[in-house]
């Protein structure tokens, strides 16, 4: 019986977690962001402001200043840095093992592990990271 009642108390707090609507990115402006209707639009906008009860927008495609009801959204896509550290970690793994396989000498090995920890992080820089905020679905 005991066990019971841990487990309930262990479990009430998610179910509370899941009944909260407030699912809103952290910041309130963001330069870049992609917006989804619950009727499945979808807007690539800039400049989004989100306010307590509506969020405004410009479309990037056609330059029109939008407001939308939050009750409307159904997501917010928002950018959340870059993938450079994993990417700089692959680069040196894959690196590191072509140098193992050809090279007995370790500077050699390390400086092709290096070469690759860089190139894999340059490359990151590039490929943005993304977060997805659901209100409405």
């Amino acid at each position: 019986m005991k066990k019971i009642i841990i487990a309930l108390l262990l479990i009430i707090p998610l179910f509370v977690e899941a009944q909260t609507s407030n699912n809103l990115p952290p910041k309130k402006e963001y330069k870049t962001a992609t917006v989804s209707l619950t009727n499945f639009n979808k807007f690539e906008c800039k400049e989004l402001n989100i306010f307590k009860d509506s969020i405004t927008f410009i479309e990037v495609n056609s330059g029109l200043s939008r407001s939308v009801l939050m009750s409307e959204v159904g997501s917010i896509r928002v950018k959340s840095g870059n993938n450079s550290l994993p990417l700089a970690v692959c680069g040196a793994a894959v690196f590191g093992a072509s140098a193992i396989s050809n090279f007995t000498y370790l500077p050699a090995i390390l400086g092709f592990a290096f070469a690759g920890a860089g190139t894999g992080a340059l490359v990151g820089l590039f490929i943005p990271k993304t977060k997805l905020y659901r209100i409405n679905y």
